[in-house]
This record gives C-alpha cells, sequence and structure tokens, in this order.
C-alpha cells in the first residue's frame, strides 16, 4: 500500500471516530445510538461513575454497573443542568458532563424531590394498565396494588392495603405538594380507602376502578376534592 492510500484510509478512521464517539477528560462515552442507562455495565460506565463522583453527583462505588444509584446521579446531574431527566446518558448529557462547570448549575428556590420523580416517570410507564380488584402487577392493578407494585420496584416495600399506606412517611400539607407524593382519599369505607401518586400541576395517577385502568386525574375534580384525606410523602 502507497503513503497516499494509507493517509487516505487513516483520514477516514479518523472522521469515523469523531463522528461516533465524545471524549471529556479521559474518558470515551459511545453517542447517542449507543447511549448508557440502567442494566449496562462496564468501563464506560466505571468512568461515566468516576466523572460524577467527581463533580458531587454520585456517591456510591465506581463498579461500573449503570444500577438504581447511578441512575439517580445521571438524573440529579441533567435536572440540575436543564438537560431532560430521564437517566439516560445520551449526546445532550455527554455534551454536558464534557462542558460541565459548577457555575453553570441552575439555582433553585425549593429543594427537588428527585427520588419523586423517578417515582413519577416509573408509574407513568402504566398508564391504560386495566384495573382489577386485588392486582398488583403490569396485568392488572387494583390502587393500592399500583402503589406497592411502583414503589417496590424502586426498592420501597409499602403496606400492601391504601389504610397503611397512609400510615408511612412524612404528613404533607395539599399546598406542599411533591411529585412522587401520596394521595388518599375516602371513598367507598371511611379512612383512607383510595391513593395515587401526585405527577405535578394539581393532578394524580391512579388505577381508577371509574375509568377501569390508570389514568390521570385532576385534584381538582369535585368527587376527589371533596373526598381528599390528606398526603404523605416517602423518601428513599
Amino acid at each position: 500500500m502507497n503513503k497516499k492510500v494509507y493517509y487516505l484510509f487513516l483520514r477516514i478512521f479518523v472522521v469515523f471516530m469523531c463522528y461516533s464517539a465524545i471524549s471529556f477528560g479521559n474518558i470515551d462515552l459511545v453517542f447517542a445510538a449507543d447511549a448508557l442507562k440502567q442494566g449496562m455495565q462496564g468501563s464506560e460506565v466505571s468512568e461515566l461513575q468516576v466523572r460524577l463522583k467527581e463533580y458531587g453527583y454520585y456517591t456510591g462505588e465506581i463498579d461500573g454497573i449503570f444500577g438504581y444509584k447511578t441512575h439517580m446521579a445521571v438524573m440529579d446531574f441533567q435536572f440540575d443542568n436543564e438537560v431532560e431527566p430521564d437517566g439516560i446518558v445520551g449526546a445532550d448529557t455527554i455534551n454536558c458532563l464534557k462542558n460541565f462547570r459548577q457555575a453553570n448549575v441552575v439555582s433553585r428556590s425549593k429543594p427537588v424531590n428527585r427520588f419523586g420523580q423517578q417515582i413519577v416517570l416509573y408509574a407513568k410507564k402504566f398508564l391504560g394498565v386495566p384495573y382489577i380488584w386485588g392486582g398488583r402487577a403490569p396485568t392488572g392493578f387494583d390502587c393500592s396494588g399500583f402503589i406497592y407494585y411502583i414503589f417496590l420496584k424502586q426498592g420501597l416495600e409499602l403496606p400492601r392495603m391504601a389504610d397503611g399506606q397512609f400510615e408511612v412517611g412524612q404528613w404533607v400539607k395539599k399546598v406542599d405538594l411533591q411529585q412522587g407524593d401520596l394521595v388518599f382519599f375516602t371513598t367507598y369505607e371511611q379512612g383512607a380507602s383510595h391513593v395515587g401518586i401526585y405527577i405535578g400541576n394539581n393532578s394524580f395517577i391512579h388505577a381508577s376502578s371509574a375509568a377501569e385502568e390508570v389514568t390521570i386525574t385532576s385534584l381538582n375534580k369535585p368527587y376527589y376534592q371533596d373526598r381528599y384525606l390528606g398526603a404523605r410523602r416517602l423518601t428513599y
């Protein structure tokens, strides 16, 4: 192979590598087509954990496993840098990691319940799942079974029934509701007999017997407004 052909192939290879990856510091992360996300593992995840720890977002071990703690650290970083907090390390997140400066972090007046945000994101995946009395699986949920399942998958095992769930966590005033808070109602019997998850904008997601599915409802709806009992906040 002559020198001209060699250098031509070399230039093509360099251009290809520049388009397929972004490097920051000593870290190389594959571009959006192979974004890093929960469930993955390897050296790229280790390098991500190192950088997040350096920036003050990750406190776990550098184990190369993209688990729950790494996922939440990524979401915290995304939220502070005005990237959609989906926990997936794609092109926008990599670019922010590459150009991160502490001074760029958005100042926020109220503390953010990141665990609550994660709960809401996960709960919305089950919109439209049928309502089934006694159900607590993706094939069908009742109201408290839906709550039980969502929180269990995020690492918290709650009481199975709404009245038991009403006894867990910290009491929250209605005016102070945040994403992920549990909202309770008195419906077919006295006390906490219906429960949902507050998602923001004065709305909550729940397994509704009336709608016959997992749905989103406004707290301003007269039926729920009249039967509102209270709210609880859980932390991981």
